[in-house]
């Protein structure tokens, strides 16, 4: 009896493991996986009613100090009813800040995100051209082989940079 029940709970086990994790299917982009979510990444959506995760751009969520207040910042790629965004979670912020996906923050609501591709930039990078009140961790976001600009806060708010056309 004892064998069979060894038995039983080692075929369990060995579905269990093969069993896919649960995911987020998120406003129509690809997928992510719940467990590569930070929990500071989850309440920050969840603070933003109407916006879901995506997972379009690899890698789908950034952190570094936006704000330059020591602590850790993030950013995620996020959909509103089929428009895309990113949100900005700073620590320093009560409420995050969404980027595109129907927000006029920075651009023209019905602007159409056009970005594929983002990366951050540390505040001593030299890679870029840096505006000057862009004196902390920013963001580069890019339209391949394209055209660029930097996302970035001034102290006070999000500003925008574009760096080529």
């Amino acid at each position: 009896m004892q064998l069979q029940s060894l038995f039983s709970l080692t075929v369990l086990l060995v579905a269990a493991s093969l069993a896919p994790l649960p995911t987020h299917a998120q406003g129509g982009g690809s997928s992510v996986d719940e467990y590569n979510i930070p929990k500071e990444v989850e309440t920050c959506v969840k603070e933003s009613l109407g916006l879901t995760i995506n997972g379009d751009m690899n890698p789908f969520y950034l952190s570094a100090d936006f704000d330059g207040d020591g602590k850790l910042d993030f950013a995620v790629q996020v959909t509103r009813s089929d428009t895309k965004g990113i949100l900005i979670c700073l620590s320093s912020q009560k409420a995050p800040l969404t980027v595109g996906a129907g927000s006029s923050l920075v651009w023209p609501s019905n602007q159409k995100w056009r970005f594929n591709a983002w990366s951050i930039v540390p505040k001593e990078s030299t890679a870029v051209s840096r505006p000057t009140k862009a004196k902390h961790d920013a963001i580069l976001l890019d339209i391949k082989e394209t055209a660029n600009g930097l996302l970035y806060w001034d102290g006070t708010k999000l500003r925008w940079e574009q760096l080529s056309d």
